[in-house]
């Protein structure tokens, strides 16, 4: 064989294997059992928020959302352009999230979240991605509203 022969035979191989792991963890991450945890604690805001974005229930989401003046978002249809992208459509990342650690001091709270988000980058390149987030959030009233990120750059 060449050596163009052989690193196209390689790269399809590498190409086979990655859609083979990406299908894999696909299925297996979408037939998983979700425990959901109680409303009334800072956990459960942030998982409910989760899963409201990945069900594309965008209002569901938002109403989880205590947005300050200076994150200069005034209305729902504003967050919303901002979480899809200015484009108008979804994005096709498929993405997956685990809550970590969380800290409750009284009416404050940190809750701990790893996003691992899944896309093709070619052929050499890791198509799994994870972030750590730190979401913080504030009691008011017996519910829990997410101060922080307000953003979903993950998506």
């Amino acid at each position: 064989m060449t050596s163009s022969t052989k690193t196209l035979f390689s790269a399809g191989i590498v190409f086979a294997v990655l859609v083979v792991v990406v299908s894999v963890l696909s299925i297996v991450t979408a037939n998983q059992q979700i425990d959901i945890m109680p409303e009334d604690t800072s956990e459960g805001a942030v998982q409910r928020y989760l899963i409201a974005i990945s069900e594309d229930r965008w209002e569901d989401a938002y109403s989880y959302l205590q947005i300050s003046p200076e994150d200069r978002v005034t209305s729902y249809e504003e967050w919303y352009n901002m979480a899809i992208g200015w484009s108008g459509t979804s994005r096709t990342n498929t993405w997956k999230a685990s809550l970590g650690n969380s800290v409750t001091e009284a009416e404050k709270a940190h809750v701990g979240v790893v996003i691992e988000t899944f896309s093709s980058r070619g052929a050499f390149n890791d198509p799994i991605s994870s972030q750590d987030l730190a979401f913080t959030l504030t009691l008011d009233n017996g519910k829990w509203w997410i101060t922080s990120p307000i953003y979903v750059f993950w998506y």
